[in-house]
């Protein structure tokens, strides 16, 4: 399965589990669909996206791109979502806008995507 394919997977399983209630395994298919959506911005783009460290990598090169700062909140509100997958401490009202950040990081991935 491509990375492509990976992501539309999880972030439609994230939707499913969310609405079943299943904040712990929503929050880690959330936190999966950004992070191989980057991991194939990484290697359209050839650069290492095989470890966490070089999706930080890529989010600062996004930002020299775009001067977009909010990719940084945004990177780090789905990080947020894959720790709540280990500590389950996202509930609520939290957890709903944890979402929503990492849905506005995917979304503006998706438009960054192809651009070098």
């Amino acid at each position: 399965m491509t990375y492509k394919q990976l992501h539309a997977k999880y972030l439609k399983d994230a939707d499913r589990l969310s609405k079943k209630g299943d904040r712990v395994q929503a929050s880690e298919k959330y936190w999966g669909a950004a992070a191989v959506l980057l991991k194939f911005i990484g290697k359209e783009r050839g650069l290492p996206h095989h470890h966490h460290r070089d999706l930080q990598i890529i989010i600062n090169r996004l930002y020299d791109q775009t001067k977009d700062r909010d990719l940084f909140v945004y990177f780090d509100m789905a990080q947020a979502l894959h720790a709540n997958f280990y500590e389950d401490f996202l509930r609520g009202v939290s957890f709903r806008i944890h979402v929503e950040g990492a849905k506005e990081l995917i979304a503006r991935l998706q438009k960054l995507n192809g651009k070098k």
